[in-house]
């Protein structure tokens, strides 16, 4: 590595600090970016579910409808019992939550995350 003085050509440790970043910033989001877009999906299909629970009393309707919605956006394939339905006793509230574990491969090497997540949305009448 060369180190440039003025008016001579060459790379700084200015820019090798600036690409190490760049590339830095590139790989987590390599690793993180489809995790958080995956949990964002989730979020989204857990809202509707509370949403459309707080007018349908039916709980194994909801949690059928919780099952699809979770199947077309981040395409996960699971039962609808796997969504949690829960009304508070004058029905004012619902709060439908799922949980999920999704594993991340960290590039070069062969080492391997598991993260949990749960995703619980509140809705009320109010």
């Amino acid at each position: 590595m060369k180190i440039a003085r003025q008016g001579q050509e060459g790379i700084t440790v200015v820019a090798v600090l600036i690409y190490l970043a760049v590339a830095v910033a590139l790989y987590l989001a390599y690793l993180y970016a489809p995790m958080w877009w995956r949990y964002y999906q989730v979020r989204e299909a857990v809202g509707h579910t509370a949403n459309i629970a707080l007018h349908e009393r039916d709980d194994s309707f909801n949690r059928f409808k919780c099952a699809e919605f979770l199947r077309k956006g981040p395409g996960f394939t699971v039962r609808p019992e796997a969504c949690d339905v829960i009304r508070s006793r004058d029905g004012s509230k619902v709060s439908v939550s799922f949980t999920y574990t999704e594993t991340i491969s960290f590039f070069p090497t062969d080492k391997e995350e598991n993260y949990t997540r749960t995703v619980t949305i509140e809705s009320d009448n109010r």
